[in-house]
């Protein structure tokens, strides 16, 4: 009979202990990932960019990106370098070996993307909407006219 009760203690002791863990645990949705675990699902394999939506106060979702644009492949590097390689299907202005290369950074903490080019002295800032293994979205906002323009670019591999 001693057995029985302290193993049934025991059991509840287990059982309320598991109960507590998974109570603390943080929901899907406010998880915070580390700059390695952003970097690696940004670096893993190269993007193509698949919608360009523009919205201001007279604009809501235009879409901005060409057709010819779609197959292009965007590579974030893990040495802080992107590129942007044309696809097959070519813009009517584009060059056959159309490739552009700049600088990347993450910015607070790991929640917007910084893009620099320094023989421009250009720094942009895309705040990260999403980014999973499957899809990255940046926003981009950019005041023109004394109209905010907002720009958002959505990606898949």
């Amino acid at each position: 009979m001693k057995k029985k009760i302290i193993l049934g203690a025991f059991a509840i002791a287990v059982l309320a202990v598991s109960c507590d863990k998974e109570k603390s645990t943080p929901s899907t949705t406010s998880v915070t990932y580390s700059v390695a675990d952003r970097t690696e699902l940004l670096c893993k394999l190269p993007w193509k960019q698949i919608s360009g939506l523009e919205t201001n106060d007279s604009i809501v979702d235009k879409e901005t990106i060409e057709e010819c644009e779609k197959d292009d492949l965007t590579t974030f590097y893990k040495n802080g370098i992107v590129s942007i390689k044309g696809g097959g299907v070519l813009c009517f202005d584009e060059p056959l070996s159309d490739s552009i290369s700049f600088n990347w950074k993450f910015g607070s903490g790991t929640t917007s993307l910084i893009y620099s080019i320094d023989s421009m002295d250009l720094n942009e800032t895309y705040k990260i909407n999403t980014l999973t293994a499957e899809k990255l979205i940046l926003i981009y906002e950019k005041s023109e006219k004394g109209k905010i323009n907002t720009y958002k670019q959505i990606f898949i591999h």
